[in-house]
């Protein structure tokens, strides 16, 4: 379901922009920006746009490649409509973004 992306030194999401997708860093290390402050770092494996996926509201901070990035975009409608097709496949899915995103919070009060 998903496509494979690559970006280097360049923006990968921008604040205040609706996401249309949901990612996972595959290589490389992408920094997330807030107020042009780096407040966490994104390594293979962590998720890009998990809390827009989640809450549907625009991004909430920038996320930069810091170099070449590879990461996995699933579209959201087509998450989304796991829904009808394997429901429990999609809870497990929000999960999964709610425990990344637990991690990410705790990390991000020792960052500081």
């Amino acid at each position: 379901m998903g496509t494979v992306k690559e970006v280097s030194d360049d923006f990968i999401i921008r604040k205040g922009k609706h996401q249309k997708g949901l990612s996972i860093v595959f290589s490389g290390t992408a920094g997330v920006l807030s107020n042009g402050v780096e407040i966490a770092r994104l390594s293979r494996g962590k998720f890009i746009a998990e809390m827009s996926f989640l809450t549907a509201e625009p991004a909430s901070a920038d996320v930069v490649a810091k170099e070449r990035v590879q990461y996995i975009l699933w579209e959201q409608n087509k998450l989304m409509g796991l829904e009808q097709l394997n429901p429990q496949l999609l809870i497990k899915i929000q999960k999964v973004l709610g425990k990344d995103l637990t991690d990410k919070i705790k990390a991000i009060s020792t960052w500081q």
